[in-house]
This record gives structure tokens, C-alpha cells and sequence, in this order.
């Protein structure tokens, strides 16, 4: 995969992640941050970054992404 590619997705952080962001959809307008009710998702360096630790894979976040930067993996719901 090209570097390019590799830096458009914010998957680094761990292989169970369960929400992905593409960054180059994202805007940072905050909308994911102010929904998630775990509190994983956060603004850094103006796109929006999910913490693979505190997500719970409920996906509520998805469908309030204006742009539709993010996506879920998986159906599992954590906690």
C-alpha cells in the first residue's frame, strides 16, 4: 500500500479498532467527538482520532459524520 494510501486512514493505533476515520474525508468539524458516548473519539491536529481502547463499536458516530469519514468494522459492541 503507498504511504499516501497508509496516511488516509487513522487505523494505527491498534488491529481492533472498531470505528476508522478517513482523514482525507475529514473536515474536524466535531460532530463524532460531541456523540460518542465512550468519549473515544477526539480532535488532533484538526481530524477527528478514535481511541481503539475506549470505542465500543456501537457506531452511533457513523451515521452523525456529515462527510461520512467514518466507518465501522466489525458488529461487535464492547462493554
Amino acid at each position: 500500500m503507498p504511504a499516501e494510501a497508509a496516511a488516509t486512514k487513522n487505523t494505527a493505533a491498534a488491529a481492533d479498532t472498531l470505528v476508522v476515520v478517513d482523514d482525507a474525508a475529514c473536515t474536524g468539524c466535531g460532530a463524532c467527538v460531541e456523540i460518542c458516548p465512550a468519549g473515544a473519539l477526539r480532535l488532533e491536529g484538526g481530524l477527528a482520532r478514535v481511541d481503539p481502547r475506549a470505542c465500543l463499536g456501537c457506531g452511533i458516530c457513523v451515521p452523525e459524520c456529515p462527510v461520512q469519514a467514518l466507518s465501522q468494522r466489525g458488529t461487535a459492541v464492547r462493554g
